[in-house]
């Protein structure tokens, strides 16, 4: 009875959001990378596959994470605009439920939108070059691909978690954007911060930054672009622990996000 709840309040983000904004990002993705096709295929043909493959990586993860912090940044400010979260919690649906059925709907349009710019990136990767790219150490297309994908999904799934709770915790919404795209930076330039701090700062306040990048999402631990090629390299340990990682991360963040909803009066 309650997975059926959690299921149809699911059901109902997904298909809200899918008609309001989804169809949209897709669309502007798709034109974007074919421009950008058409236009490196003009002027430089022999890296024309190349480019398409590193832009539309690149622009598959930023249109998810933005579609995704946006929102789950919104999700619970909309349902106070239009008063439909007074009617769900006066029914006997717990409130951790209600918010994890919002938030599962938000995760799983914004992943069905990233395997539908996938597939079209997939597809332009065909007509504008042959299947297997020119990867080093004898990764193939095949391989790379769908594991970069994953990789794409769990930053953006961790990083939604992160807008849900400081949506919930901030007092507005341009705050809790401030915040989740702050932690985004430093999850990404962390470690290159704290190399260069290191050696300018000593004690305390080399402790400071020490605990501020220990607290900060790692995503050099998911970074799978940047780490294939180096020696050793090891496909299934890199995909356990980057998921046990983002797992363990994003479920620490969802229940400190249900506890807040749980004393937020409305």
């Amino acid at each position: 009875m309650i997975l059926r709840k959690i299921f149809s309040i699911a059901k109902y983000t997904f298909l809200d959001q899918i008609r309001s904004r989804l169809y949209l990002v897709i669309i502007f993705f798709c034109a974007l990378v074919l421009a950008a096709s058409l236009m490196v295929g003009a002027l430089a043909p022999g890296f024309s596959v190349r480019v398409v493959f590193d832009l539309g990586l690149l622009a598959i993860e930023v249109f998810a994470l933005l579609t995704a912090v946006f929102s789950a940044v919104t999700v619970v400010t909309q349902d106070l605009e239009n008063k439909t979260i007074y009617l769900l919690i006066s029914r006997p649906l717990p409130r951790p439920l209600f918010l994890l059925g919002r938030f599962g709907g938000i995760m799983a349009a914004v992943l069905s939108m990233m395997a539908a710019m996938a597939f079209f990136h997939v597809l332009l990767l065909k007509v504008n070059g042959p299947w297997f790219l020119d990867f080093t150490q004898g990764w193939s297309f095949w391989t790379a691909y769908p594991v970069l994908i994953l990789m794409s999904a769990l930053k953006v799934f961790v990083v939604a978690v992160l807008a849900l709770f400081f949506s919930l915790f901030a007092t507005s919404a341009p705050s809790a954007l401030v915040f989740t795209f702050c932690l985004w930076f430093l999850g990404h330039f962390g470690q290159e911060m704290s190399f260069i701090l290191n050696k300018t700062l000593a004690g305390f306040p080399k402790f400071l930054i020490d605990a501020l990048l220990f607290v900060v999402p790692n995503f050099q631990i998911l970074n799978f672009r940047d780490l294939f090629m180096t020696p050793g390299f090891s496909l299934g340990s890199f995909v356990g622990w980057g998921s046990l990682y983002a797992a363990s991360y994003a479920g620490l963040f969802l229940i400190l996000s249900f506890m807040v909803f749980a004393k937020k009066e409305f």
